[in-house]
């Protein structure tokens, strides 16, 4: 099985899956190979792109914390968050400047992004709603009902010191989720950097999806190959057989991985593939 991520891995640039890469997947199909795309994205963020490549029924999205058929959407696995600890996650965020991200599950909550807290919405946040047709309800106060189905808690946020704000509520939240701040696809006319904070349920990644379906295959988990560029690409660089860093990967990516495969913006998927199929990389 191998594991690709989605943005800056196996999309390109320009946001899209480049030719070079959709025959190295489908040349791993032939060769028996089972591949999971694996993002942050939901399903329904991600599933206009990967549409129209053959061969691709399972997916692991939302960080680890949902596995959907693809074909349809429907979630098979979920590992949400417990409604009381989703609730101190939002009263952690609730009084900053942006606004609080509450993803829930479709097929249980109807709806996929609660919005909530005292902040406002980003421009890029509102771009990412409309580029994804998600669906947003707008909720500034919210109850434990409000939170049954929820996967990720977060925020998009242009502050400067929003790494330390994540930082202090994971030392308040020691070992109460699993969580990550990194810089997102910017997408505004200041070209400003906008930071993410996500929050999961206690232990919860990429891995932990991939890992459900290897066991539901019957797939040994050495035997299971990854490809990434991001922080949280890293618990399955750490896990998997073989990880596979992007060559425009963060730095701390790159270090914990076992290879480096070309940029995204140069096929690198297409590449890593390769390698593991010729037997190059193991």
């Amino acid at each position: 099985m191998i594991g690709i991520d989605l943005d800056g891995t196996l999309l390109g640039e320009d946001g899209q899956v480049s030719d070079e890469n959709r025959a190295a997947i489908a040349r791993a199909q032939g060769a028996g190979v089972l591949v999971v795309p694996c993002t942050g994205r939901a399903w329904n963020e991600a599933h206009q792109v990967i549409d129209g490549i053959p061969g691709l029924d399972i997916g692991v999205f939302v960080t680890g914390s949902v596995v959907n058929d693809i074909n349809t959407g429907r979630a098979l696995h979920t590992d949400g968050i417990e409604p009381k600890l989703a609730m101190r996650l939002v009263n952690e965020l609730h009084d900053l400047p942006d606004a609080v991200l509450v993803f829930r599950e479709r097929g249980g909550a109807g709806y996929d992004y609660l919005v909530t807290g005292r902040g406002r919405l980003s421009d890029n946040t509102r771009w990412w709603f409309e580029m994804t047709a998600s669906r947003v309800m707008d909720k500034p106060q919210v109850t434990l009902d409000d939170l049954t189905h929820t996967l990720r808690v977060g925020m998009v946020s242009h502050a400067s010191d929003i790494e330390d704000t994540y930082q202090r509520i994971a030392a308040r939240c020691q070992g109460l989720f699993s969580g990550h701040c990194f810089p997102g696809i910017v997408r505004n006319e200041l070209g400003e950097c906008v930071h993410i904070i996500e929050m999961f349920a206690p232990g919860v990644n990429k891995w932990t999806g991939l890992q459900w379906i290897a066991r539901r295959q019957g797939i040994d988990e050495a035997a299971v190959a990854v490809m990434g560029d991001q922080i949280n690409d890293v618990p399955m660089f750490a896990a998997a057989g073989c990880g596979i860093a992007m060559g425009n990967a963060v730095e701390f990516a790159r270090r914990h991985a076992r290879y480096v495969t070309a940029p995204n913006h140069e096929h690198g998927v297409a590449h890593a593939i390769d390698q593991l199929l010729n037997g190059d990389w193991q």
